[in-house]
């Protein structure tokens, strides 16, 4: 089983979709470490003085994933994301890719100044909507690609989605 951090989730700030991801990531293998619920600093001057992502994935022979989980009724209209409340069906705008690309690019950052160039690893991000499923031939924003999107399906096979993740990235940002 993958190593978590920490080791046990005391809390998933009222997200049945984390908890769902946390269970799923369950079935990863040893190679693989999670970190729930990373929290990390700003730098001086920039517009964030810190921020969180729900996981940080991190295996040894592809690079670290950083994931957005969004659970509810998830949709893509009028160019903004939304996410729909199952009880309440009020909608919200939300920017998951736009969350994770900030852990990432703080985590890249982070490490560049920590690592020699070219030692550093592949960061890179992905949105994970548990409670849809994500059709092939759906229309998506330009920001994103069904590779680096999972849906419900990927919880079942966790680590078939990451691969495709972590495979969308290498050729895109090399």
């Amino acid at each position: 089983m993958a190593k978590f951090y920490p080791t046990r989730a005391k809390s998933f700030h009222g997200s049945d979709g984390e908890s769902l991801v946390y269970r799923a990531l369950q079935k990863l293998d040893d190679s693989y470490t999670v970190l729930h619920s990373y929290r990390w600093l700003g730098e001086a001057g920039h517009h964030r003085s810190e921020g969180e992502v729900d996981f940080l994935i991190l295996h040894p022979g592809q690079g670290i994933l950083a994931v957005e989980v969004k659970a509810g009724g998830i949709s893509f209209k009028d160019g903004t994301w939304v996410q729909i409340n199952r009880q309440t069906r009020t909608e919200k705008e939300i920017d998951p890719l736009g969350q994770a690309a900030e852990s990432q690019y703080r985590l890249l950052s982070l490490l560049r100044s920590k690592l020699p160039r070219a030692s550093c690893p592949l960061v890179c991000r992905a949105a994970w909507f548990t409670s849809v499923l994500l059709k092939n031939n759906i229309p998506l924003p330009l920001e994103a690609t069904r590779a680096i999107l999972l849906d419900e399906d990927a919880l079942e096979h966790p680590k078939e989605a990451l691969d495709q993740a972590f495979a969308y990235w290498p050729i895109k940002t090399g």
